[in-house]
């Protein structure tokens, strides 16, 4: 089988919906038959090690499959779910495209200061960055 965002993206999304530890309901679950990933990019195009569009996509369809669920279950509409895995990408990197009080907010103090205060990792520290997914593990994973 052929690598493609869209296949990649539902690979994710499968070991998200099925991951015991998210204790996602049944009533969600039923949802996830419902869902599609589209997009005319079906190659990576982020160069990066990381799967960026691909896990972006993912988590935005398991939101949609609780709001499809939640929709449902008020209003009695039934929905499918579909995401573009590219456009999916933007709403992740949509902090760093801000226009604010003429500058862009991603490189504003401000911003570095908030952003400091959720990275307990030291994840923006450039030799991290760097140095994150890049080697396979022996049971398959990525460091």
């Amino acid at each position: 089988m052929t690598y493609t965002l869209q296949s990649e993206a539902q690979k994710i999304f499968d070991k998200i919906v099925s991951d015991p530890r998210l204790n996602s309901p049944d009533g969600v679950k039923e949802f996830a038959s419902k869902m599609k990933f589209i997009g005319d990019e079906t190659q990576p195009f982020y160069p990066t090690p990381w799967k960026c569009a691909e896990s972006q996509a993912a988590l935005l369809v398991y939101i949609g499959i609780f709001a499809a669920a939640t929709s449902k279950e008020r209003y009695g509409l039934d929905q499918d779910i579909e995401v573009d895995v590219s456009r999916a990408l933007l709403t992740g990197l949509a902090q760093c495209f801000i226009w604010c009080n003429d500058k862009w907010d991603s490189l504003a103090p401000e911003m570095d200061a908030v952003t400091r205060r959720w990275d307990h990792g030291y994840t923006r520290e450039l030799y991290r960055q760097l140095a994150t997914n890049i080697y396979r593990t022996k049971d398959g994973r990525w460091y």
